[in-house]
């Protein structure tokens, strides 16, 4: 039942999504990625702020199979934050996505019935104004185990951009990096530019035909900092669009990318991996087998094998690789995405020395 649940929701949301923008319902105007440690243990915390108080988290912690959503307040004033975690019931493909779904759920009558709180974290970014929230000093209290404290510091802030016009309405967000990463800043920019500029002229060319818009013409984007290792970030950018028909559509891309003194280069999959190694053979079969057990129609069905199976979207972060598959691709609309996480415990064997997959190892594989 909390499957269809969740279905559901997914698909109200993102129509919401589609109408409200990148940050679903909830009037976020400040989110930032921070990480660092907690005690012994690598972390990764999304954090986004509301201007009503409430505040939205996603915790990933190295090594740990599941992701941990959280709801709670913030005070603007004192820069202090207070979430409580749940371990999300079926990651929805952008962390603004979840961030709406959060919201939607989050009133006092539903909290009550929702999964229980396993951690409760504390925290106060430090709020001068010259800094905005460069670290979070926090407390993170397990409820069945012990409480570990640290500073985290942030890794990137969000911008966010969109335009309304009539039943046109756009909008993006994507992190800005902080330190030498002044051309992967620029190239996000100029991709969620360059995208809403696309969307606007071809909106305004049906208006100016006077062929109508229908139910609305609508974009949102939110490009999500995954994870990042040594030189190498990780991110994936999720699309909510409504041109007409039955229901909006949604999609995800990827980018891996390397930083180094000699610039911004995309790392591809088989990368990853040696390439004297069956790698593709054992991975996909992996891929399958946790598909067909997470229920995709299509995977159970033969009618997605080996064969047709695509890897063209992926991740790396605190958890693993991960690979994601926008509806449609294993299963039909209404089972929605579906995203399989591969340990690196497990990858180790086929990671290519010094590269990608070995330096997200290094950082975040359970010892």
């Amino acid at each position: 039942m909390r499957s269809f649940v969740r279905i559901s929701m997914f698909i109200a949301v993102l129509y919401g999504l589609a109408l409200a923008g990148a940050q679903g319902n909830a009037d976020v105007s400040w989110r930032a990625l921070y990480q660092g440690q907690l005690g012994d243990q690598a972390v990764a915390l999304d954090l986004a702020l509301a201007a009503d108080g409430r505040a939205f988290g996603r915790l990933t912690l190295a090594g740990a199979v599941d992701v941990l959503d959280g709801v709670g307040t913030h005070d603007a004033e004192e820069g202090t934050v207070e979430l409580e975690f749940r371990v999300a019931s079926g990651q929805a493909p952008s962390v603004a996505l979840d961030y709406a779904l959060l919201d939607a759920a989050n009133a006092d009558e539903a909290a009550a019935a929702a999964d229980p709180v396993v951690a409760v974290l504390t925290g106060t970014r430090s709020i001068d104004w010259t800094d905005d929230g460069a670290s979070l000093t926090a407390s993170l209290h397990h409820l069945e185990a012990n409480s570990v404290e640290g500073t985290l510091t942030r890794a990137a802030q969000y911008a966010f951009g969109s335009l309304v016009e009539g039943r046109i309405d756009l909008s993006y967000a994507y992190p800005r990096f902080i330190g030498q990463n002044a051309e992967l800043n620029s190239l996000l920019a100029e991709r969620a530019t360059s995208r809403l500029a696309d969307w606007v002229s071809k909106g305004r060319a049906i208006v100016d035909a006077a062929d109508g818009l229908g139910w609305g013409w609508t974009h949102s984007e939110s490009t999500d900092l995954v994870g990042a290792a040594a030189d190498y970030q990780s991110l994936l950018t999720s699309f909510y669009y409504f041109t007409g028909g039955a229901h909006p559509n949604s999609h995800s891309e990827s980018l891996l990318v390397r930083t180094s003194e000699g610039g911004l280069e995309a790392v591809e999959l088989a990368e990853l991996f040696v390439a004297s190694s069956d790698w593709r053979s054992q991975v996909v079969d992996w891929v399958l087998v946790d598909l067909a057990q997470q229920g995709a129609e299509f995977v159970q069905s033969g009618e997605v094998t080996a064969n047709e199976l695509e890897l063209t979207t992926f991740t790396l972060g605190t958890r693993g690789l991960t690979f994601h598959f926008d509806a449609y691709a294993v299963g039909p609309y209404v089972q929605g995405p579906f995203q399989v996480v591969i340990g690196y415990e497990r990858l180790s064997p086929l990671a290519a020395p010094g590269g990608a997959l070995a330096a997200f190892a290094a950082e975040f594989a359970q010892n």
